[in-house]
């Protein structure tokens, strides 16, 4: 695997499967530990692929995607909370769709920032991203939600 196609955007869509097998587990790791989702998701999916990642390329990846998130993500995940009793359900799903593009926007600055990196190790991606919350990789266990 050469340094320019260590994943590729289509990574993304395993991802989101993910995600939507289990959206409030994620969910309640964004809300109640500052998780990113994005990244949670991309480090799961790197430790079924065999792609590891060192922490340190976990603190920067994780640094990077912060400035965007802070400055533009959380403001407006934040107004559109605040919003939603004043919108109608299209108003509110039009926020929501602005925020999903915002999501897609995170996601092409996590893949251009990780086709910069070359795989150090094999697994771990997990541990070492939840590292930096204070929490062990078994603090996150995924189960399927009841259909």
């Amino acid at each position: 695997m050469t340094q320019e196609n260590l994943i590729c955007p289509s990574i993304w869509q395993i991802c989101e499967q993910r995600y939507l097998s289990q959206p409030q587990t994620y969910l309640t790791m964004q809300e109640q530990y500052g998780v990113n989702v994005n990244l949670l998701l991309l480090a799961e999916e790197l430790d079924c692929q065999g792609i590891g990642i060192t922490a340190e390329q976990w603190m920067s990846l994780t640094k990077e995607i912060k400035d965007w998130e802070n400055n533009i993500l959380k403001p407006y995940r934040s107004l559109r909370k605040l919003a939603k009793s004043s919108f109608s359900q299209e108003e509110y799903q039009k926020m929501l769709d602005v925020e999903l593009m915002m999501e897609r926007k995170a996601q092409k600055l996590i893949l251009h920032r990780m086709n910069k990196l070359a795989p150090q190790s094999i697994g771990d991606n997990l541990k070492h991203y939840l590292a930096f919350f204070n929490l062990e990789a078994n603090a996150f266990t995924p189960q399927a939600e009841a259909v």
